[in-house]
C-alpha cells in the first residue's frame, strides 16, 4: 500500500483505483492498513505500527532508514522475501526511495548501522523518528545484524542516549487506547525502555520489569511488582479503559493492580529513556503498536499469542499461562528465549 494518510490502493498495470477505508475514532480519521499478519481484523485498525516484520500483507514499503556509520550514507531498508529485516533486505539508492536490486548485505559490507526511521506500517506515515546519528539505536554491528531470540532488534545503549520518537497527541486524544511492546533490557543500565511524554512508561523502570506509570498514579509513584528484570523478551500490553481505568498485561497475564491505576494515553513515545533527558537504558525493541481505542481481550489475545511465536517466547516463566491462553505455542525455528 502506498504510505501517507489519504493513501490509495493502485492496480500499477492499470491505474485503476482499488479503494481505501477509513476509521473514525475521536474525530481523526485512520487509515485501514489491517495487521492481518498478527491475525487482527479490518475492525481494528492501529493508529502506528512498527516492527522488525512485516504486519500487515497490504504494506510493501520499507522497514527501516538506515545510517551507515562509516560515512553517514543512509538508506531505505525492506523486509525480505520471508517478511523480515534481514541482510538479504533490498536496500534503495541513496537518500531512501523504492528498492533496488542491491541488498543490505552488500550495501553495509562490514560497517555498522542505525536507525534514524522506524517506519509506520499503518498506513497512517506516523514513523518514528532521530535525526541526530548519535542518538539513534542500531541495527548492524559490524556487517551483522543485532539480534533477540536470533531475531533483528534495535539495539539501544544508555551511553549513546538512543531513541526514536513519534508525537502521539494528535491522535491519542481519549483514554480509550491500547499500546502494546516486545521489548527487553540487557542486563546493564536498566531504566526505560518504551516511555512516553509526560512522564509515561511500560514495561520496565529502575532494575525492575512488570513496570507502568501513566502521567500519575494512585500512590503518585511508579508501579512496579519488585521483580528485578530479566533480560529475556517480553511482551507488554496496556490499555486505557475510560478515565482512572487502566488494564496492564506481561506476557499475557495481567499486572496485580488490576484496573484502579490511570489511563492517561502518552502525548509522545520514545523506544527508550525519559523524554530525551535520562534514564536511557541498555535494551532491545523489535515491535510496538498503538491503537486509538482499547482492544478487546479476544483482539489482544490474538496479537499476543502470535508474537509470542514468532519471537520465540515458549520457553517464558508464564509459559502454563500462555498455553491455556493461546493452545500449543509452537517455536518460529528461530530459537528459544536468550
Amino acid at each position: 500500500m502506498e504510505r501517507g494518510l489519504l493513501a490509495t490502493l493502485r492496480n500499477k498495470g492499470s491505474g485503476l483505483i482499488l479503494g481505501i477505508f477509513f476509521c473514525m475514532f475521536s474525530s481523526v480519521i485512520f487509515a485501514s492498513n489491517t495487521l492481518d499478519i498478527l491475525g487482527l481484523p479490518a475492525a481494528t485498525p492501529a493508529g502506528a505500527a512498527y516492527s522488525i516484520r512485516q504486519l500487515s500483507s497490504a504494506y510493501t514499503g520499507p522497514g527501516l532508514r538506515v545510517t551507515r556509520t562509516s560515512d553517514g550514507q543512509v538508506r531505505d531498508v525492506y523486509f525480505d522475501g520471508t517478511g523480515v529485516i534481514s541482510l538479504n533486505s533490498a536496500v534503495s539508492a541513496a537518500g531512501g526511495g523504492v528498492a533496488t536490486g542491491t541488498t543490505l548485505s552488500t550495501w553495509i559490507g562490514a560497517n555498522s548501522g542505525t536507525v534514524g526511521i522506524w517506519y509506520d506500517q499503518s498506513g497512517n506515515a506516523r514513523d518514528m523518528i532521530q535525526a541526530t546519528a548519535g542518538n539513534q539505536p542500531r541495527i548492524i554491528n559490524a556487517g551483522a545484524l543485532d539480534l533477540k531470540n536470533n531475531l533483528p532488534a534495535l539495539h539501544h545503549f544508555a551511553a549513546g542516549s538512543n531513541y526514536l520518537s513519534v508525537a502521539t497527541n494528535a491522535w491519542m486524544t481519549t483514554n480509550s487506547w491500547t499500546v502494546n511492546v516486545v521489548e527487553a533490557l540487557d542486563g546493564t543500565t536498566n531504566f526505560r525502555m518504551l516511555s512516553g511524554a509526560a512522564n509515561w512508561l511500560l514495561g520496565f523502570w529502575g532494575s525492575y520489569e512488570s513496570a507502568y506509570y501513566f502521567q500519575g498514579s494512585a500512590s503518585a509513584n511508579t508501579y512496579t511488582t519488585g521483580i528485578t528484570a530479566l533480560t529475556s523478551d517480553e511482551v507488554y500490553t496496556a490499555s486505557g479503559q475510560g478515565a482512572g481505568n487502566s488494564l496492564q498485561y506481561e506476557n499475557g497475564v495481567a499486572f496485580t493492580d488490576g484496573s484502579s491505576a490511570p489511563s492517561n494515553p502518552p502525548t509522545t513515545l520514545y523506544t527508550s529513556g525519559y523524554q530525551t533527558t535520562s534514564e536511557f537504558s541498555d535494551g532491545t525493541m523489535q515491535e510496538l503498536i498503538v491503537f486509538p481505542a482499547a482492544l478487546s481481550n479476544a483482539n489482544r489475545q490474538t496479537m499476543e499469542c502470535n508474537q509470542f511465536n514468532y519471537y520465540g517466547l515458549i520457553q517464558k516463566p508464564t509459559v502454563g499461562i500462555a498455553q491455556s491462553m493461546c493452545g500449543t505455542l509452537t517455536s518460529n525455528g528461530l530459537g528459544g528465549n536468550t
